[in-house]
């Protein structure tokens, strides 16, 4: 009997006795670069904070062993140039409000990290100007007034598309600059973001409008390059997981629920308009995945 019969008869002995152990090969791990800015801006600082918490619980969830690295970009930096740098391979996923449009251009992940509270819209407002929108009843009366936002982003379009009045420019502190210059009449914002940039603004004077709401369908996902299906899977996977075991609303309840219990949204004028640049994928269907709200004005 040949060496190699008599080994594998010892080694088919010794496996029924039990004394053989398989050690399954180690997995890979995941390298994911992530987009993260330098010297975050202070009117960014929370929720970029919280995108980075999301996708490291979501990475978590999956299963899947993974390092997570960050790139860093520029503060400020604008979304279009955000995403030809994702598709340079500069990094692997970020973070975008959608439409139709960053959706050709890369992968979508359609869950919405914000629940859809992006498209909730609450008003940044002069101080002068705090009884402003007091007695309004029609959208028509809201689009007499000149609102802001900026250039590059896919709420302006979808303001003007609805008839809205709209001046631009670079970002949100430029807009807040033409605010307190009484150039625009008001600048919305998502209800997740006005409460904390108001709170660190402090050369400015602004107000918040306490009488109406502006909301239309929109979410933040985070998205991936078109070659990257299997990072998509997985992170599409664990943020799913996190939905299902609570831990998803447990992150978002602790970074924002103070913030909505604050803005009294039950007893606001809740202005309704369509949002032509979602695309039929959007996972309107769902609503596990988006915020309600219980009852309006």
């Amino acid at each position: 009997m040949s060496g190699a019969k008599i080994t594998y008869l010892i080694f088919a002995i010794v496996s029924q006795l039990g004394l053989v152990s398989y050690v399954k090969a180690q997995e890979p791990t995941l390298l994911v670069k992530y987009a993260k800015s330098t010297n975050i801006d202070p009117l960014y600082k929370k929720n970029t904070e919280y995108f980075y918490e999301l996708i490291n619980l979501a990475l978590a969830k999956s299963g899947t062993p993974y390092t997570l690295k960050t790139t860093r970009i520029p503060a400020g930096i604008e979304q279009d140039r955000s995403i030809k740098l994702m598709n340079e391979a500069y990094y692997d996923v970020h973070w975008y409000t959608t439409n139709a449009s960053r959706e050709r251009k890369l992968l979508p992940i359609r869950i919405p990290l914000f629940k859809g509270l992006i498209g909730l819209r609450l008003m940044f407002i002069h101080p002068d100007k705090q009884n402003m929108f007091s007695d309004l009843s029609e959208i028509q009366q809201l689009k007499s007034y000149v609102g802001g936002q900026g250039r590059s982003w896919p709420d302006t379009t979808l303001l003007r598309s609805q008839g809205f009045h709209i001046e631009t420019a670079g970002g949100a502190d430029g807009l807040l600059r033409m605010l307190n210059a009484k150039r625009i009449d008001y600048f919305p914002r998502s209800v997740l973001e006005i409460w904390h940039e108001k709170s660190v603004i402090k050369d400015l004077s602004l107000a918040i409008d306490q009488h109406i709401a502006l909301r239309y369908p929109s979410a933040i996902y985070f998205f991936v390059r078109k070659d990257n299906q299997n990072l998509h899977d997985v992170i599409e996977l664990g943020l799913t997981n996190a939905i299902k075991d609570g831990s998803f609303n447990q992150l978002f309840n602790q970074s924002y629920g103070e913030i909505l219990a604050k803005s009294k949204l039950t007893e606001r004028t809740i202005f309704e308009i369509p949002n032509l640049n979602m695309t039929p994928d959007t996972p309107l269907d769902k609503p596990e995945l988006w915020y309600s709200i219980k009852s309006s004005k």
